[in-house]
């Protein structure tokens, strides 16, 4: 892709300058267009993972949890491995009603962003015993915890979609708090976090 008679430009390079724009003139996250919760969704879960690791620790959860998927529960899921490319990713995240996120490298992982961004409602083990800031983790209001077993597993989703209104708070809530932090103040609280964190380590050393 030439610009101004430039050697051309590779398609990650103008969708990195799209990105850049949005964020910096939209106030919008460069993950993708925001989900609309309320929206209609016809897929009832996506839970994607990778589950190719030496470490089997690692792939431990992930592979217990698509196996009680697929012998337990009906439905229009998209779990498992299967890779989809960006854009369709993205799109399917906009189309599902919960995203399962199971532990792999730690507790954390960027599927729980990409699901509030995209409007789903967030279905994990409980981060309960885990500090983060900012706190996107608030269970029944940002997502719905589970226990690390996952014995919990299968009831949570038939819940969960039993329960529409439910389902769609947590979703929305989600989104709100994901959000908050790429507004004007939510920006300024992250500054006054970081300034007082380096404060109390100058002042303590």
């Amino acid at each position: 892709y030439p610009i101004r008679g430039g050697a051309p430009k590779s398609r990650a390079y103008l969708y990195a300058l799209m990105r850049d724009a949005g964020e910096r003139y939209l106030g919008m996250p460069h993950f993708s267009p925001v989900g609309n919760p309320d929206g209609k969704r016809d897929i009832d879960l996506l839970g994607l993972f990778g589950t190719n690791y030496e470490s089997a620790t690692i792939a431990h959860q992930r592979k217990l949890g698509i196996a009680l998927l697929e012998k337990n529960i009906r439905g229009n899921i998209l779990i498992g491995q299967a890779r989809l490319s960006r854009n369709d990713y993205w799109a399917a995240l906009r189309r599902s009603k919960i995203v399962l996120s199971l532990f792999g490298w730690g507790e954390i992982c960027f599927r729980e962003m990409e699901g509030f961004v995209s409007g789903s409602a967030i279905l994990m083990p409980s981060m309960n015993h885990l500090e983060t800031w900012p706190n996107y983790y608030l269970p029944h209001k940002t997502y719905y915890p589970i226990d690390w077993d996952l014995d919990e597993l299968v009831g949570a989703y038939t819940h969960l979609l039993q329960n529409d209104d439910e389902r769609i708070a947590i979703a929305r809530q989600g989104l709100r708090t994901f959000m908050y932090y790429w507004s004007e103040e939510g920006k300024a609280e992250f500054v006054r976090r970081f300034v007082d964190e380096i404060r109390s380590v100058v002042e303590s050393a």
